[in-house]
C-alpha cells in the first residue's frame, strides 16, 4: 500500500470513531486520557507536548504544564496558529493522515455540537496515532531479531547511509557540541536496538524518528546493513571535551557507579549491547544523562536507580572522564 492510501485509510478510520462519538469533545477527551496513560512518567516529551495542546484546545484547566523541553514538537505552533500552514497531511508518530480527507470526512459528520478545525484535526490524528505499549513492544522486539540474524552488506549500508552523513557526518564522528553523537565504531547491536527504538517511539528526538521510520530503513535488511557499516567506520579521536575541572572525581563516580556494566575503560559489551562511552562527545553524553533522569529516555529507565544519587558535578566529571578517554578503533 502506497503512503497517500495508507493516509487514507488512517483517515477513514479516524472519521469513523469521531463519527460514533456523541461529540467531538468526549472522543477527544478519550483519546487524551489513553494518551496520558502511556506519558504518565514522561513530563517533559513531544507526547506530553501533544497532551497540553489537547487539552488547551478543550479549554481545559492545564496541570503541570511541561517545562524547559529541549526539542519542543512542531505541533506547538498549531495550536497558536488559526490554519496549519501545510495541508494536507501530517505523518507523527508511525501514522500518517490526509487532513484533506479528514477535513470533508468530518463535514458530514453533522450531529457534532461543534466545528473542527485544522489544528484540532492535526492534534487528534498525532493521539490517534500514538502506539499501544503492547503492540509497540512486540513490534520493537520482532524487528531487531529479525536485524540481528540478517547477513549485512556493507556496500549497500554505506549507500543507506547517505541519508545520515547531514547530521552524523561521512564519518560517522557527529558534532562536537553534542547535538549529534558519535557514533562510528559503536557495535552493531547497539544501533539496532537505537534504531528500532526510535522508530517504535521508546526513544525520542524528531530528526531520528523521521529517518528511522523512513521508507530507506523500513525492513530488517536495512537496519542490518547501515548498523554493519556504521560500526566498522574508524572511531573518532577529537571529540568535544569539558574543560577539565572535575575529572579525577567523574573518574571516581563512573568506577563506582558505571564500571561494572559499561566496563572500566567504558568500552561496553558488543554481546550484550552495552554501548561503548569512551570518547564521546562531552555534551551529548551530559544531555543524555540529563534527559535519562528528567525520564526522557524510556529505553533507559535501568539507569534512574544510579542517576538519581548523581549531583551536578557527578554529571559533569563523568561526561568529561568519558570524553577523554582513548577508545580502539573500531567496534568490530
Amino acid at each position: 500500500m502506497n503512503a497517500a492510501a495508507d493516509s487514507d485509510v488512517q483517515s477513514e478510520t479516524l472519521i469513523n470513531r469521531l463519527g460514533a462519538a456523541q461529540t467531538i469533545d468526549d472522543e477527544v477527551r478519550k483519546l487524551l486520557h489513553d494518551a496520558e496513560q502511556r506519558v504518565r512518567s514522561t513530563p517533559c516529551t513531544q507526547r506530553a507536548q501533544l497532551i497540553l495542546i489537547a487539552k488547551t484546545l478543550l479549554r481545559e484547566e492545564v496541570v503541570d504544564r511541561p517545562t524547559e523541553c529541549a526539542d519542543p514538537p512542531v505541533f506547538i505552533a498549531i495550536s497558536n496558529s488559526p490554519d496549519y500552514p501545510r495541508p494536507p497531511s501530517v505523518h507523527h508518530m508511525g501514522g500518517g493522515f490526509s487532513i484533506n480527507r479528514l477535513s470533508r470526512g468530518l463535514a458530514g459528520v453533522t450531529r457534532k455540537q461543534r466545528r473542527v478545525t485544522t489544528p484540532e484535526l492535526l492534534v487528534l490524528a498525532a493521539l490517534f496515532a500514538l502506539p499501544e505499549p503492547a503492540w509497540t513492544v512486540s513490534v520493537t522486539e520482532q524487528q531487531l531479531a529479525a536485524a540481528l540474524v540478517a547477513k549485512p552488506d556493507l556496500q549497500r549500508g554505506a549507500r543507506l547511509f547517505k541519508a545520515c552523513v547531514a547530521c552524523h557526518k561521512s564519518d560517522g564522528g557527529g558534532r562536537p557540541d553534542g547535538d549529534v553523537p558519535a557514533i562510528a565504531g559503536q557495535y552493531p547491536r547497539v544501533l539496532l536496538r537505537q534504531l528500532v527504538d526510535f522508530h517504535y517511539g521508546k526513544r525520542w528526538d524528531v530528526r531520528m524518528e523521521a529517518i528511522a521510520r523512513s521508507h530507506s530503513l523500513s525492513g530488517a535488511q536495512d537496519l542490518a546493513d547501515v548498523a554493519a557499516y556504521v560500526s566498522a567506520l574508524p572511531r573518532i579521536t577529537n571529540p568535544g571535551r569539558g574543560d577539565g575541572q572535575l575529572l579525577a572525581h567523574g573518574m571516581q563516580v563512573y568506577q563506582r557507579q558505571c564500571a561494572s556494566c559499561h566496563g572500566p575503560s567504558a568500552l561496553g559489551d558488543a554481546r550484550k549491547a552495552v554501548p561503548w562511552l569512551a570518547g564521546q562527545h562531552y555534551e551529548y553524553l551530559l544531555r543524555e544523562m540529563y534527559y535519562t533522569f528528567d525520564h526522557r529516555r524510556p529505553n533507559l529507565t535501568n539507569h534512574g536507580i544510579f542517576l538519581d544519587r548523581f549531583t551536578r558535578p557527578d554529571y559533569q566529571g563523568v561526561a568529561d572522564y568519558l570524553s577523554g578517554l582513548i577508545s580502539p578503533p573500531s567496534g568490530q
